[in-house]
């Protein structure tokens, strides 16, 4: 997090000498390499990984990463689909298909494994509130409503997800005119420099529509040694 790459690279690998069997440990030395762009290396972490049967959905799952760095996103997709097939309770996997989904799409795929994201971990503001985004670009307001409002009941301070959901009232109509109010309002007292809450709230009275939602959490995989820009258990 502090941007020293090889002391954290160094650190890493004594983690993962010292207990070879630690998955967080092979995900966090194989991210940080991947921040380097040296995927020579990542590459002989996952040969090295896939020789262990226990160790084979992390294999996967940094395969995948290392395939969607390069660009390929069907390959990196079937290799993620492959680790969550695997693994019982780690939502790594799983995780690292959403982000892939989020960003690329389909948006029926991005919203389905972001549906299985949400019922698996249901404390994860930053699923939610990616959940909404998606469903925004699907024209499906009232759910993105109620997933933008759940993600504020764990994270009440998101100024992305208070802007998502005052738009998303404002293009459902008239009918959320007072429920919208009050959004941006929450908005403005969190930042009250903010120019499009103030703007929206003074003219409340005019339909706005939903273009230009906040995109992908940007806090959504501060979630353990796996990167700042992937989906979240929870704010750091």
């Amino acid at each position: 997090d502090a941007g020293d790459l090889a002391a954290a690279e160094e650190q890493w690998r004594r983690v993962v000498q010292e207990a070879p069997q630690y998955v967080p440990g092979w995900r966090g030395l194989a991210n940080n390499l991947l921040l380097q762009s040296r995927f020579t290396e990542v590459e002989q972490i996952v040969q090295e990984l896939r020789t262990n049967s226990a160790l084979k959905p992390t294999a996967l799952l940094i395969e995948g990463q290392v395939l969607r760095v390069r660009g390929d996103v069907a390959a990196a997709t079937t290799k993620l689909e492959e680790a969550c097939a695997l693994v019982g309770d780690d939502l790594e996997p799983l995780r690292e298909l959403c982000r892939v989904r989020f960003e690329t799409g389909p948006l029926r795929s991005a919203a389905d494994v972001l549906e299985k994201l949400v019922a698996a971990d249901p404390e994860d503001p930053a699923a939610h509130h990616n959940l909404g985004t998606v469903y925004v670009q699907q024209g499906r307001l009232a759910e993105a409503r109620s997933a933008f409002t759940q993600s504020l009941e764990l994270r009440p301070d998101s100024t992305d997800t208070l802007l998502n959901l005052g738009r998303t009232l404002q293009a459902m109509g008239l009918g959320r005119t007072r429920e919208a109010a009050e959004v941006w309002r929450k908005l403005l007292a969190l930042d009250s420099g903010h120019a499009l809450a103030r703007s929206a709230l003074e003219k409340l009275g005019t339909a706005s529509g939903v273009q230009n939602l906040s995109p992908i959490d940007p806090h959504a995989g501060a979630p353990g040694p796996t990167g700042q820009d992937q989906f979240q258990r929870r704010e750091a």
